[in-house]
């Protein structure tokens, strides 16, 4: 999805970035803007993409995670209870829209409409695709529970004996 930012005091304008960014992006690119510190009771899912929008770096430091409910059929936008996940690093996306049961591979840069899964041709690179992105899973789940603030948070953090 296409996306404007504009900031004339600090961006060159009138540029087009081929890097994906995401809105989890906007809390650590801010701070960095700002010159603020970064909340440290947290994990972030962002990373600082300052350097892609002043062009001073061509590609995120890191992969992109994306994590929804499928829609329940093709008319509607119902959301079903399937879920789909994709992990994007560099040119490579995986993906799956089966609750994570299997998944596609697509070089992005070679094939951008995705019409050629290439898992079975990098069966390593899908494992180590599917490790990270498993993992951020896992970190978006504690975040949901609220794991990540109940240990910096004397109020929510259970005493002992209770």
């Amino acid at each position: 999805m296409p996306g404007v930012i504009e900031w004339p005091a600090k961006l060159k304008g009138g540029r087009a970035i081929d890097a994906a960014i995401s809105t989890d992006d906007l809390l650590p690119t801010i701070v960095a803007a700002t010159g603020a510190a970064l909340p440290k009771d947290r994990p972030l899912d962002g990373e600082n993409v300052l350097p892609l929008l002043e062009g001073a770096s061509a590609a995120r430091s890191g992969p992109l995670y994306f994590r929804s409910l499928l829609r329940q059929n093709s008319s509607g936008w119902e959301a079903g209870e399937g879920k789909q996940s994709a992990i994007m690093d560099g040119k490579w996306k995986l993906i799956s829209v089966d609750n994570d049961r299997t998944f596609a591979l697509y070089d992005l840069d070679q094939d951008p409409r995705e019409t050629t899964d290439l898992a079975a041709k990098e069966p390593k690179r899908v494992e180590q695709m599917k490790k990270l992105l498993a993992d951020r899973l896992a970190s978006f789940a504690s975040s949901a529970k609220g794991d990540d603030y109940r240990s910096n948070n004397p109020a929510t953090t259970p005493r002992e004996g209770s």
